[in-house]
């Protein structure tokens, strides 16, 4: 029986389950069962909005296409989920989370200032046919 020699100083850890394996493992290392449930019901707010607004405007999307948006919000997800613990593995927590909330707070105030540049050019829009 040979022994094993190492030049490392501890045995190397065998490579951890796949990313959404670990996030839904209780107790596991990424998530928890309460924060996948938190992220599970604001998807679903925000799904269950979004068909709302189109019942009220009265407009119906076929089964087939209802499909192929469930399929492409599930691919940028799983993308998502993908490319995160990518991040975590290059950066330190706190960067990346840091990192994530300006990015959100770039994308927040990118919107508002749109929205803001719209409603000032429709104002001027509105403005220009009362003076005519």
């Amino acid at each position: 029986m040979k022994k094993e020699i190492s030049l490392l100083p501890h045995k190397q850890q065998e490579s951890p389950p796949h990313i959404l394996v670990e996030a839904l493992r209780p107790g596991g290392d990424r998530m928890n069962w309460f924060t996948v449930a938190l992220l599970t019901i604001s998807s679903s707010l925000d799904n269950f909005g979004a068909g709302l607004s189109y019942g009220i405007c009265g407009i119906r999307i076929k089964i087939i296409h209802n499909a192929l948006i469930a399929l492409i919000a599930f691919l940028f997800s799983y993308t998502g989920i993908i490319c995160g613990g990518c991040i975590t593995k290059i950066l330190p927590n706190l960067l990346a989370n840091v990192t994530a909330a300006l990015l959100f707070f770039v994308i927040g105030l990118r919107l508002v200032l749109l929205t803001w540049q719209q409603r000032k050019r429709n104002e001027q829009v509105e403005a220009e046919e009362k003076t005519e």
